[in-house]
C-alpha cells in the first residue's frame, strides 16, 4: 500500500496524542502527518474542496481519495498492529451512527487539552521544513 497522509488539528492535545499513538502502532511507516493549520495542510484541504475551518476532524488522503471522521479512522485502523487493527471492524456499524459518536468527541476535543503551537511533523514528513 502507498503512503497515506493524515491531516490533523495541530493545536488539539487529543489529536496530537492520536498522532503519537499512530506513529507507535502503525505497521511499517504508512502515514505522513500534516497539521491542518500548516501552509501544506491548508493547501491540501483547499485542493480537495474542504473548507479550512470545517474538518474539525482527522482527514485521511489515501490513493487520491479523501476520508473524514469515522470513515478515516476505520481505514487507518487497517494499518495498525494487533489488537488495534480490530477497530477496522467498526465498519459494520452504519457510518451515520459512527459519525454521531465521532462528532461528539470532535466537538469536545479542546476540553481534553489545547496546545499553544502546532505539532511539528517528524523529519521526512510533508510540511517539515
Amino acid at each position: 500500500m502507498a503512503r497515506s497522509l493524515i491531516l490533523f488539528d495541530g493545536v488539539c492535545a487529543f489529536c496530537n496524542a492520536g498522532v503519537g499513538f499512530l506513529q507507535h502502532h502503525a505497521v511499517g511507516d504508512p502515514f505522513g502527518y500534516v497539521p491542518s493549520q500548516s501552509d501544506v495542510g491548508q493547501r491540501l484541504l483547499r485542493e480537495r474542496g474542504i473548507a479550512s475551518g470545517s474538518p474539525g476532524s482527522m482527514v485521511l488522503i489515501e490513493d487520491g481519495a479523501v476520508y473524514m471522521r469515522s470513515a478515516a479512522l476505520v481505514r487507518i485502523a487497517r494499518r495498525l498492529n494487533w489488537p488495534w487493527n480490530l477497530a477496522q471492524w467498526a465498519v459494520v456499524i452504519p457510518e451515520g451512527v459512527r459519525d454521531v459518536i465521532y462528532n461528539l468527541i470532535a466537538r469536545n476535543r479542546y476540553r481534553l487539552g489545547r496546545n499553544q503551537v502546532c505539532r511539528i511533523p517528524r523529519p521526512g514528513m510533508p510540511g517539515d521544513g
